[in-house]
């Protein structure tokens, strides 16, 4: 029987190239030790094949990071709310190749195949790895199950909302991450990356819609 966590408050799934790693650092500033992180492991593992999820102590209030949204989940998190971060797909893309570009290799047998490979933007968007990643982290959970969907694209307005809805204390917002060598591309790249991408970008574009519409501030 899957352990169920009724203290758990926020289920935050970041999606690579997302403003995760600005999110998470103010997950930290606003739960510190009550926050654990899944980026890699056996544990991030289970979640991704939507296995249980283990927590490494019952005081955990927030759990963060590459895994994949499931309603088995949510059943073991009933009083948690669940959220995530969206971006252009063309735009993740893009920053996706060029953080890559820059790694070094790490164990990723993914990013290893793309070093050896050095495929240019649009053939990286056509690999077999990067087909459907975007819409994976959504698992079995539709959009009218989440509890916020943030659009980095107006990132802080996003974290307004999120810090009423929550209830947060006193924060600065802070963008990390940023790839400033990061070249500019050419209107004919761009349109060849859109349609590369059309399947992504349909559902960004209906998910991004339904944002929004309902979670925006009121003044």
């Amino acid at each position: 029987m899957p352990k169920i966590y009724t203290g758990l408050e926020l289920i935050s799934v970041h999606i690579p190239k997302a403003a995760g790693t600005s999110f998470r650092k103010l997950l930290e500033e606003q739960y510190q030790q009550d926050l654990e992180c899944f980026y890699g492991g056996d544990k991030t593992l289970a979640l991704w094949k939507e296995g249980d999820l283990e927590l490494t102590r019952n005081s955990i209030r927030v759990v963060h990071g590459h895994f994949r949204a499931s309603r088995k989940l949510l059943q073991q998190c009933p009083n948690a709310k669940l959220i995530t971060w969206i971006r252009h797909p063309v735009d993740r893309l893009i920053s996706y190749y060029y953080f890559w570009e820059s790694l070094a290799p790490h164990g990723n047998p993914c990013h290893d195949q793309f070093l050896k490979d050095r495929p240019g933007l649009v053939e990286f968007s056509q690999q077999e790895y990067m087909k459907g990643e975007w819409a994976a982290y959504f698992g079995d959970v539709p959009m009218n199950l989440f509890d916020y969907i943030g659009l980095v694209e107006s990132y802080d307005e996003g974290i307004e909302y999120l810090a009423q809805m929550l209830g947060w204390g006193a924060f600065q917002v802070k963008t990390e991450n940023r790839n400033a060598s990061k070249p500019d591309i050419s209107h004919g790249e761009r349109l060849e990356l859109e349609k590369s991408l059309a399947e992504d970008i349909e559902m960004y574009e209906s998910w991004a819609s339904y944002s929004r519409k309902r979670f925006t501030l009121t003044s």
